[in-house]
């Protein structure tokens, strides 16, 4: 997981490295308090994202580029 989506909300471990990756899993499977808080997180961690926000930015982005280039012609 990426850090700076997941933030609080993930457990982290090495890339590349499945025993690390079972130990996480096995981890959250053995312990409900911290499966409840990284679900927790993640729910608020989720409303700081949104689509529509995000497709907006793109809109004015693309204006943006697109009146930038006119002006050079």
């Amino acid at each position: 997981m990426h850090r700076e989506i997941c933030g609080d909300a993930g457990i982290y471990f090495p890339r590349f490295s499945p025993e690390a990756l079972a130990e996480r899993v096995l981890q959250i499977q053995e312990s409900p308090e911290l499966a409840e808080k990284l679900s927790r997180n993640s729910l608020k961690r989720a409303r700081d994202f949104s689509w529509s926000e995000h497709v907006e930015r793109l809109v004015v982005l693309a204006e943006e580029l697109a009146r930038s280039e006119s002006e050079r012609n």
